[in-house]
């Protein structure tokens, strides 16, 4: 509860050391399956700090306690964490491996919006291993009257340019600008939006959006910088 109420704070620092502590407790109370749980949410705070790695490491302890436990819910969202790891890596290959590898015990078993969390994910990661229009194919699937975040329509229209789509890829890196979000998907956002300037010949405009990228990525950085200043052996 501490950790999920840092999270909402914005304070990384707690929300690692309360974990850290709940990690403390579950060991020595012999309680495997909240361990597991605690692991799963340790890969997710290194995810969101850039560190695949250690984000790894974590997810792959949860899945191992999950497998033996038979808990196959909490199992699937321990390896979509790994996932998660794996792209902050930028591993894209590894990751698509892993999603199709997933693919028909998601679809199989999950609920619909895990189902639809999944296929986005799947989604990017095809549009990030030069399948474009198989990406496309899919986020039009799941999200054809339905609510969208700005993240996912920044990636949308990151695919759209990459088939030189670029009206398409204005329309919707411009939808994504004025949803809400936080620093990381302003980054993103401001990044799309300046690659799609840049390849539509606009150059007049790129200096005031790289401006506001780079405000986004000092944002980012004080977010962030725990995980730059804290060193972890595993």
């Amino acid at each position: 509860v501490k950790s999920y109420d840092a999270k909402l704070r914005g304070n990384s620092v707690a929300r690692l050391e309360y974990l850290k502590d709940a990690e403390f407790l579950a060991i020595q109370l012999d309680c495997k399956f909240e361990l597991a749980m605690i692991y799963q949410y340790l890969a997710g705070v290194y995810s969101d700090g850039f560190n695949g790695t250690v984000s790894k490491y974590y997810a792959d302890k949860s899945i191992e306690l999950l497998t033996s436990l038979n808990y196959p819910k909490q199992l699937r969202e321990a390896k979509m964490a790994a996932v998660g790891a794996i792209c902050a890596k930028r591993d894209y290959k590894a990751m698509l491996e892993s999603l199709v590898a997933m693919k028909d015990e998601v679809l199989a078993n999950a609920d619909k919006s895990y189902k639809i969390f999944f296929l986005d994910q799947l989604a990017r990661s095809y549009d990030e291993n030069n399948q474009t229009e198989k990406a496309i194919q899919i986020w039009h699937s799941i999200y054809k009257n339905k609510e969208i975040s700005s993240n996912t329509l920044a990636h949308m229209a990151y695919a759209y340019m990459h088939i030189n789509r670029l009206d398409s890829a204005y329309m919707l890196i411009k939808q994504a600008n004025g949803l809400p979000h936080g620093s990381t998907d302003d980054y993103l956002c401001r990044n799309v939006e300046y690659l799609i300037l840049e390849k539509m010949g606009r150059t007049s405009e790129l200096t005031k959006i790289d401006s506001l990228r780079n405000l986004a990525s000092q944002k980012i950085s004080e977010e962030t910088k725990v995980f730059n200043l804290r060193e972890f052996h595993v």
